[in-house]
Parts: structure tokens; C-alpha cells; sequence
């Protein structure tokens, strides 16, 4: 088992403003100590070989999972797969070794540089690409994106199609010929400007020859994809483009270009490619339409950093890094203003006087109403209401709201009068493919001030089932008015059980019926009898809830944070959770309270989306419902 003692040498280390550095991080790009520089060294100080000489010193560093050896300036931004997170967290604590694909973009005007490479962690190998600002010969600014192996994605990434010589990345542009930096900006924005909405106009210029590669796939001028009836990847990159396919790429947003190479004719690209999922069917240049098939007809963005190579001011290579995050995930280097906060000046006990069950039941199926008409100016919306869908703010009118055919037939509704608080489980449609569905509200002067939304597609993040999911009447059934525990008591059940699955060591932190049983994403996760092989995962999933965390096998949960109880239904006892579950990959081996050592899980930094139902019956955790959604590590709740 790993051990912790990374986040020990980085606890000084402050993300977004901090204090000094420890004597031993200052020193210079040469690893000689006393190399501090004065606040008016220029960024150019630090030429080429000083900055890919940070972006060496930097990886090595990452290796040997010591932040130490790295020379930060007093007040560092890291994020990791665009969440900010201290550094010594994330890829920190779990790169194993680092592959022989090298590929660098220096910027010595601007301080900048960047990598991108190829990264083990335990069995799993990544595309990764980074980005640093160096300020005075130290790192002030740290980027990293990894495209780490997704469950039902076949192919994607391919850090084996990387290979560690790529010439072309190297040549220096004829003094003569050189675009400017002002050139190369403007030739990469026209790539995105053609990809967007991609109706066949070009507004790029592309090199006959261009090739794009992401994730270690080449996808454009591919000449054995045509052997595998690929025929789009077999095209050039400006034939692509001229058809028309990519129109379903509804926007590409938070545009930003970090690093320009003169020298070189490079530019790193930072930016979201958001598809809305409503653009079903494409009808291309030549007449033909073309169905769009999933991922690409449900709401989902892809966070991308992209290094274009300019030959004769033309577009000869494209490499990206991308992954998948919820739809629309705001960019954490380019911070907007916060949504409006839900309107305060309504006292809460008095705004929800005459909202009973019946009544909050009842906002529930007006809201499932207007999303399944694609239109919610009819709500009777607070000023200043907040809406989000898995964690993300949106405008009520997006997400879902567009891509909803039908609603499922499962619908379990909890209310919670006293905090004027609905909330609803249920099943929902997107072409064809069904997915988990749970919607809180919060309802206030008979208007919804608060739109809670979680949707569990089955997908490459996700394991659903959502047509496993059946109506439980235990789940709906009031509880005896001389056996209610108070809302207290009831929230003091439900944390107590997150208390017992974090670092999970066998204590029971909550009173369990010996029947309990839970459900997550349609997916029985305790007494499924269908789980037949010899896996420790699926021996686990046969136990009930008690048998279960008296084996400590979920140790890998790190961390259950931001945790809320938004709805207490003290009536049929029932509490509605939010949380985050974080997963640091750090954990690799586990002791089971039996003395037993097992494979861990997940050999990977990520985070869990949690909205959680929990039954107390008797004064016992007697059900748990769940849906879980797999999210970028360390994401933090809009919520809390």
C-alpha cells in the first residue's frame, strides 16, 4: 500500500495565494540553491532550454513524488484535469513511470511551456499533457490534462499510437517565413471557427499533408482507417471539415492561447468543445444526412489542451489531449462571475406556510411536465434562481431540458414540508438510451428558488442500469408516528453511514438493519446474487450493508466531503444526501479486517457525484438509493 507522505511534503504548498516557499523549493532552473531572482527578471530570462529544462525538472519531480524538487514561485495555481487542487494531490500521489513520448512548445517571450507525454499509474496508461508559467526561473502557473482509460470507449486514448519522434514538431521556420505570434493565434482560432457548428465553410488554412491526432489516435489523414471502412478518419483535415460532420459540436468556448513558439510555428491551444447532444442527425455538404449515435446525442464536454505545428502559415499537424467532463464545466482559468445567488430576503419558515406533501408532489410534476415540453418559462421561477445539472450551472433551458424525449416509468417522490423541499428518483429518455434521473427543489413563496439536477447516462463515465430500476414500496411507506426520529436524529443516521464507508476500517459508525440494502444506478450493490465470479468486487456485492463494512473493503474511499442533508421526510423517514466521494488512487492494496490483503478497486485519482436516499425504519438504516456519477478528482460542489 502506498503510503501518504506526499500531501506531508506539499502541505505548504497553497494553490490559489499561499506563503513562502520552503528554502529547500528555492532554487534555479539548474537545481542550484540560492537561484531566487529579483522581481524584475523578465520572463525571457528563462530561454528555451531553461523552460523545457522546468518541464523536465518538473516531470522528474512528479516521479519521484516530491513537490521539493521543484522551484515554485510564492503563489501557485494547479489544477488537474481543470479542477484546482493542492499540489502533491492528484497525479502526485499515483504516477508509476513516465513514457518515452516527448513533446515540448517553448515560449520564451511569454514564460511559458508546454508537454505533453505519456503517464503510467498502476495498470493504467494515459495520454497527459501539461502546461507551465514561469515567473523569475520558477513555476507559478501549473496545467495538466490526462486522458486516462474509459470504461466503453473503444480506442480511446491510445498512448501506444504515440510514437517518441515526431520531427516535424521540431523544424525551425525559415527566418523569412515566420508567422507572428499574432498569426499563429489567429490561424489556430480559424480551426476552431471551422469546427463549430460545422457547416463546410473553412475558414482555416490547412496544409495538404495535415494530420490531427487526439489521445494517441490519428483521426484525420488516416490511410489505414480506410481499411477498416473509416473513411472519415482517412480524410485530410480540411476534406473533413468541408462535409459538415461536426455541426453536432455545438460550441467551442474559453478560447485561450497560453504558449506560442515563433521560432517553431507552434501555439497551444486551451479550450471546451461542448455538444448540446439536440443536433441528432447532420446533414452533410453533399446531401446525405448522417445520424448522430452516443456519446455525441446527450449533453457532454470535452476539456482539451491542443498544440498546432504552422508550416507556410498553413495548419500541418494537430495534437490534442481530451477528456470527458459534465456539460458545460466552467473553465478554472478562465473564472466568470458566480451565478446569482437564490433570492435571501424571504424569511424560510414563512415562505413555505401551505406547501404540504401534496403541494411540493405537485411542483415536481410540473417541472417533469415542462422538461418533457422542452420549456420552462412556465415555471413559476424565483428571481435569481439556481439551476444545475450534474453539478454544473445552467440556464434553465439547456442540458437536459433539450435532449429529453420521454419520461421512465419509475417515479419515487420524498418531500420535505417544513424546509420546502421536493425532491423525485425517476428514469428519463435521450434517443433511445435511458438514464438515471433525481431532481431536487427547493420551493419558496410558492416559486422554485432552487433545481437540483442529477442525470446518470450510460456512458464511458458510467455504470447505470436504469432499467433495473423498480418501484419499493418500503421506500414510500410512512413510518408509525410513535417510531419518527426527528430530523437530527435522522441526518445524524445518514452521516453516521458515510462516516462508516470513508477510510472504511470495519467500524460501524451507524445503526444498520440487518436487511438493509442499497441501490446504486439501478445496480444492486448489496445481496446481488447475480454476481457470480471470484472477484473480491463481486464476492462484496453478495454481503448486505453490515457484512459489507465490517470487511473494510472500501478504504479506497479517501475522502466523502461537502456533504449535505438538503431533504428530511421525517414522515416516512427518509433523508436525501449530497457528496462528493473522492478516490486519491493512492490506495492500491488493502487489509481486509479479516487479515486478508486485496487489490484495491481503483488505481486512479477521481471523485464520485453522489445523490443519496436513506430509509431509517425502527431507528435503523434500513435502504439506501443512489445515484453516482463519475467526475474529474477533487471537483468541488457548486453547492456547498
Amino acid at each position: 500500500m502506498r503510503t501518504r507522505m506526499i500531501m506531508t511534503a506539499a502541505a505548504s504548498l497553497l494553490v490559489l495565494g499561499g506563503s513562502c516557499m520552503p528554502a529547500a523549493l528555492a532554487q534555479d532552473a539548474q537545481g542550484s540553491p540560492g537561484g531566487h531572482g529579483t522581481a524584475s527578471t523578465p520572463a525571457a530570462d528563462c530561454d528555451r532550454a531553461c523552460l523545457t529544462g522546468l518541464a523536465d525538472r518538473y516531470m522528474a519531480a512528479l516521479v519521484a513524488h516530491d513537490p521539493q524538487r521543484v522551484p515554485w514561485a510564492i503563489h501557485v495555481k494547479f489544477t488537474e484535469n481543470n479542477v484546482p487542487m493542492r499540489i502533491g494531490d492528484g497525479l502526485w500521489g499515483t504516477l508509476d513511470k513516465q513514457g518515452d513520448y516527448k513533446l515540448y512548445c517553448a515560449d520564451p517571450e511569454g514564460g511559458q511551456v508546454s508537454f505533453f507525454g505519456v503517464v503510467v499509474e498502476g495498470s493504467k496508461t494515459s495520454v497527459y499533457g501539461m502546461r507551465l508559467k514561469v515567473q523569475d526561473r520558477k513555476i507559478s502557473e501549473v496545467e495538466t490534462l490526462l486522458a486516462r482509460p474509459r470504461e466503453g470507449r473503444v480506442g480511446f486514448p491510445n498512448p501506444a499510437g504515440l510514437t517518441p519522434n515526431k520531427p516535424i514538431f521540431a523544424e525551425v521556420e525559415p527566418a523569412g517565413k515566420r508567422a507572428t505570434r499574432e498569426q499563429l493565434v489567429a490561424i489556430a482560432d480559424s480551426y476552431f471557427k471551422t469546427i463549430q457548428q460545422n457547416d463546410g465553410t473553412v475558414y482555416a488554412p490547412f496544409d495538404k499533408d495535415c494530420i490531427r491526432v487526439e489521445d494517441g489516435v490519428q483521426t484525420a489523414n488516416n490511410k489505414k482507417a480506410a481499411a477498416t471502412g473509416n473513411k472519415v478518419a482517412a480524410m485530410g483535415c480540411e476534406a473533413q471539415l468541408k462535409t459538415g460532420l461536426l455541426r453536432f459540436v455545438t460550441s467551442i468556448r474559453d478560447r485561450r492561447y497560453p504558449v506560442v513558439d515563433v521560432e517553431h510555428g507552434l501555439v497551444l491551444a486551451a479550450t471546451f468543445f461542448d455538444h448540446a447532444g439536440d443536433v441528432r442527425t447532420v446533414t452533410l455538404t453533399d446531401g446525405t444526412t448522417r445520424k448522430m449515435n452516443a456519446p455525441f446525442d446527450a449533453p457532454y464536454s470535452f476539456v482539451i489542451l491542443e498544440l498546432f505545428k504552422v508550416r507556410n502559415g498553413k495548419i500541418r499537424q494537430v495534437e490534442a489531449v481530451l477528456e470527458d467532463v459534465p456539460y458545460a464545466t466552467q473553465s478554472a482559468w478562465t473564472p466568470k462571475l458566480p451565478p446569482e445567488p437564490p433570492s435571501t430576503h424571504e424569511p424560510n419558515a414563512a415562505a413555505v406556510v401551505g406547501c404540504d406533501r401534496t403541494c411540493l408532489n405537485g411542483f415536481a410534476d410540473q417541472y417533469m411536465a415542462a422538461l418533457l415540453r422542452h420549456d420552462p418559462k412556465p415555471l413559476p421561477w424565483l428571481p435569481n434562481a439556481k439551476f444545475t445539472e450534474n453539478n454544473v450551472p445552467l440556464q434553465p433551458g439547456d442540458g437536459l431540458w433539450k435532449t429529453i424525449d420521454r419520461q421512465g416509468d419509475y417515479k419515487l417522490y420524498f418531500a420535505d414540508p417544513d424546509a420546502g423541499q421536493a425532491g423525485f428518483f425517476g428514469t428519463v429518455e435521450e434517443d433511445g438510451h435511458a438514464a438515471v434521473f433525481s431532481l431536487r427543489l427547493r420551493i419558496a413563496q410558492h416559486r422554485i428558488q432552487e433545481a437540483e439536477t442529477i442525470v446518470v447516462r450510460k456512458s464511458a463515465t458510467s455504470f447505470a442500469q436504469p432499467e433495473a430500476l423498480e418501484d419499493k414500496p418500503i421506500l414510500s411507506q410512512a413510518v408509525a408516528p410513535e417510531q419518527r426520529r426527528t430530523r437530527e436524529q435522522l441526518i445524524s443516521i445518514a452521516n453516521g453511514y458515510f462516516s462508516t464507508l470513508q477510510q472504511n476500517d470495519g467500524t460501524l459508525f451507524t445503526p444498520f438493519d440487518e436487511n438493509c440494502d442499497r441501490i446504486e444506478d439501478g445496480i444492486a450493490t448489496t445481496h446481488n446474487e447475480m454476481k457470480r465470479d471470484d472477484s473480491e468486487g463481486s464476492n462484496i456485492k453478495r454481503m448486505g450493508c453490515i457484512e459489507q463494512f465490517k470487511t473494510g473493503y472500501f478504504r479506497y474511499v479517501t475522502r466523502i466531503r461537502d456533504r449535505r442533508y438538503m431533504l428530511v421526510d421525517v414522515e416516512r423517514g427518509l433523508v436525501f444526501a449530497g457528496a462528493l466521494f473522492d478516490h486519491d488512487g493512492t490506495v492500491r492494496k488493502e487489509r481486509l479486517t479479516d487479515g486478508r490483503t486485496v487489490d484495491a478497486q481503483f488505481e486512479i485519482p477521481w471523485t464520485w457525484l453522489i445523490g443519496e436516499l436513506f430509509k431509517v425504519q425502527d431507528g435503523k438504516l434500513r435502504q439506501v438509493e443512489a445515484l453516482v456519477l463519475k467526475v474529474p478528482y477533487n471537483t468541488a460542489s457548486v453547492w456547498k
